[in-house]
C-alpha cells in the first residue's frame, strides 16, 4: 500500500492485486468505510442475538404474570402452609414472600416419605393437572438466568453507537455532491450505505425500546409479588433465578415421585406376569395329567373289549375267580364261560377223566371194536377224523369213574 502511494501511472501496467489497492490511494476514510462495510456484514447476526435474549426476557416476564397453573400452584402452597400452621400466628395468611419457594423444597411430611412439593404435585396431577402446563411454559428459564441484563443494555447501545458512525461517514459523502455524481458509477459506498443505515436504525430503536421496556415490566412483576425494587440495584437475572430454583426443585420432586410410580408399577406387572405364568403352567399340567388319564382308560376299556371278545369265542381266562368258593360268584362265573369250559365243568376233572378212558382201552385193546369200528375221542386231536364215543361206552365209563368224580355229569 506505501508503494502505490508514488505511483502516477496507468492502472492497466498494474497486476490486479496493486491495482485492487491503488484504487484506495485517493479514497477519503479508508479505514471508517472498511469498518463501516464489516459492520454491515455482521449486523444480522448480532442484532438476532440481542433480539433473541430481550424476547426471552418479555416472555419469562408474561408466564410468571399470567399463567393460571403457576397462580393454583402458588395458591395450593398457601393452603398447604395455613393448614400445617393453622392454630399459630403463622397460620391464616393471604400471601407469602418469594424467598418460601427457595425453602418449601426443605419441608417434609410428618413421616418423612415426602416432601411438601411432592404432595402439591400429586395434589394438582390429581386434580388439576392442566395446572401442572407452567413447569413446560418456564422451560427457558435456564436461558434466561444466563441473560445479564446490563451487558445486554450495553451490547444494544453499541450497535446505536456503530450505526452513528455510518451516519456520520454518509454526511461527510454527501458534502461534495459534485464529487458524488462524478464517481456515482464507481463508488457505490453512499448508495448501499444509506438504505442499511435506515433500515438497521429502525430495528435497533425498536430493540432499545423492547428492551427499556421489558426491564420496567420486570420491575412491576417483582413489586406485584411484594419485593422491594430500588431500579439502580434491580437485577432482572437474580429475579427470574428465584422462579427457576423453584422449577428446578419441583421438577426434581416430580420426578422421584413419577419414578417410584414407575418402579411400583413394574413390579406390579412383573408380578401379575410370574403369577399368569404359574398359572399358564398348572393349567398345561392339569391338561396333561387330563391326558394322561384320558389314555389310561382308553387303554383299559381296549382291554376290557379284547377280554369280552375271547370270552365270546369261548376262551375264558384262567385264574379270573377269587377261590373264595362261593356259591353265587361260581354262578356268575358260570353263566360267563364259554361253552367248551360249560362242556368240561359237567365232564368232572378232564385229567382223571381223560386217565380213566386210556385205561379202559389198553384193558380192552384186545377185545377188538365194540360196534364194528373203532369210534374215536373227540380229545385224541392226532387223527385226522374226529368221532363221537359210543353212548353205551360213556354210560360205562361213568358208572366205573362215578366215585373218582364226586358227582360230576358226563356228556
Amino acid at each position: 500500500v506505501t508503494q502505490m502511494l508514488d505511483y502516477d501511472g496507468p492502472d492497466e501496467d498494474l497486476a490486479q492485486c496493486e491495482r485492487f489497492f491503488n484504487q484506495f490511494r485517493s479514497m477519503d476514510n479508508v479505514k471508517e468505510r472498511m469498518s463501516a462495510w464489516l459492520y454491515k456484514m455482521t449486523f444480522d447476526e448480532e442484532y438476532t442475538a440481542n433480539k433473541t435474549n430481550v424476547d426471552l426476557l418479555v416472555n419469562a416476564a408474561q408466564v410468571i404474570k399470567e399463567s393460571d397453573g403457576f397462580k393454583m400452584t402458588l395458591a395450593s402452597i398457601l393452603a398447604v402452609g395455613n393448614f400445617i400452621n393453622g392454630g399459630t400466628k403463622k397460620g391464616g395468611k393471604h400471601g407469602f414472600e418469594l424467598e418460601t419457594l427457595s425453602k418449601i423444597g426443605a419441608f417434609k411430611t410428618t413421616d418423612s416419605t415426602m416432601s411438601i412439593l411432592g404432595y402439591i404435585y400429586k395434589f394438582l396431577r390429581a386434580n388439576y393437572p392442566d395446572a401442572l402446563n407452567w413447569l413446560d411454559d418456564m422451560a427457558s428459564m435456564p436461558d434466561v438466568i444466563r441473560i445479564e441484563s446490563d451487558n445486554l443494555d450495553t451490547e444494544i447501545s453499541k450497535m446505536e453507537k456503530d450505526l452513528d458512525k455510518i451516519k456520520t461517514l454518509l454526511a461527510e459523502a454527501n458534502k461534495d455532491e459534485e464529487a458524488k455524481n462524478a464517481d456515482d458509477d464507481k463508488d457505490q459506498f453512499n448508495v448501499v450505505m444509506d438504505k442499511f443505515y435506515k433500515d438497521a436504525k429502525k430495528k435497533i430503536e425498536q430493540l432499545q425500546a423492547q428492551f427499556n421496556s421489558t426491564i420496567k415490566d420486570v420491575q412491576e412483576l417483582a413489586k406485584f409479588y411484594g419485593e422491594k425494587v430500588k431500579p439502580s440495584q434491580f437485577k432482572v437475572e437474580e429475579f427470574f433465578g428465584i422462579f427457576n430454583e423453584f422449577r428446578d426443585t419441583f421438577l426434581e420432586n416430580k420426578e422421584k415421585i413419577d419414578g417410584a410410580e414407575a418402579d411400583l408399577e413394574k413390579a406390579r406387572r412383573k408380578e401379575e406376569a410370574q403369577k399368569k405364568r404359574a398359572e399358564e403352567m398348572e393349567e398345561l399340567k392339569r391338561k396333561k395329567k387330563e391326558e394322561k388319564e384320558k389314555k389310561r382308560k382308553a387303554r383299559e376299556e381296549k382291554k376290557r373289549k379284547k377280554d369280552a371278545r375271547k370270552k365270546k369265542v369261548g376262551f375264558a381266562n384262567v385264574g379270573d375267580g377269587d377261590g373264595d368258593g362261593d356259591a353265587s360268584k361260581e354262578r356268575k362265573s358260570h353263566s360267563k364261560k364259554g361253552k367248551t369250559d360249560k362242556m368240561l365243568d359237567e365232564m368232572g376233572d378232564a385229567s382223571k377223566y381223560l386217565s380213566k378212558l386210556r385205561q379202559n382201552r389198553q384193558t380192552n385193546k384186545t377185545k377188538g371194536n365194540m360196534m364194528g369200528a373203532r369210534k374215536k375221542s373227540m380229545f385224541f386231536k392226532g387223527q385226522k377224523q374226529l368221532m363221537m364215543i359210543d353212548p353205551d361206552e360213556v354210560s360205562q365209563l361213568q358208572n366205573e369213574a362215578g366215585g373218582d368224580n364226586d358227582g360230576d355229569e358226563f356228556l
